[in-house]
């Protein structure tokens, strides 16, 4: 309605969908009706993974890699037979959860790495990605918020993050 009709909105989109597969390895029928919809309709969506390393997937880092990016590229694949050359954007959010609280370590060293490699790997294939950055991990405002904030967005900017999510994020 804000865009006049869907043709409107398939020129000039001005929103994105977002959407994830459930790890390890599941393309849900909401998810998989969602990028085919997208597809058809040329609304731009982000189909990201958001794998947890020792929890729904691999505990190696590697291995999560290996998965998410397998998640992530056979989405890419269902929504390119839809329609191809349809918007999408792409990444993986794999990271590490913390055994002791069960929480996901969200600014982790390794969640870092893992997502420089994926920026690698997605970039050779030419295909835009996602990111998160300028979050933390603390509970409150202080120094540690700061430092993540800061060093999250410099590395996801070093890595060639097309759309940058979770800014402010704590």
């Amino acid at each position: 309605a804000i865009a006049g009709n869907s043709d409107e909105l398939s020129d000039y989109p001005f929103l994105i969908h977002y959407s994830e597969p459930i790890s390890p390895l599941t393309h849900s029928e909401e998810a998989t009706s969602n990028l085919i919809f997208c597809a058809k309709h040329g609304i731009p969506v982000n189909y990201t993974p958001a794998l947890l390393a020792g929890s729904t997937g691999p505990v190696t880092l590697a291995g999560a890699l290996s998965v998410a990016a397998a998640e992530a590229l056979s989405g890419l694949v269902i929504h390119q037979l839809t329609n191809k050359g349809a918007p999408i954007i792409s990444g993986v959010a794999e990271t590490n959860i913390d055994m002791r609280y069960t929480t996901v370590s969200y600014t982790s060293p390794e969640f870092r790495l893992t997502h420089s490699a994926y920026a690698d790997l997605f970039h050779h294939y030419g295909i835009p990605i996602w990111g998160t950055a300028g979050c933390s991990d603390s509970q409150f405002p202080d120094l540690q918020t700061g430092s993540e904030y800061a060093f999250t967005l410099l590395n996801a900017a070093l890595d060639g993050a097309n759309l940058i999510h979770d800014c402010g994020y704590l």
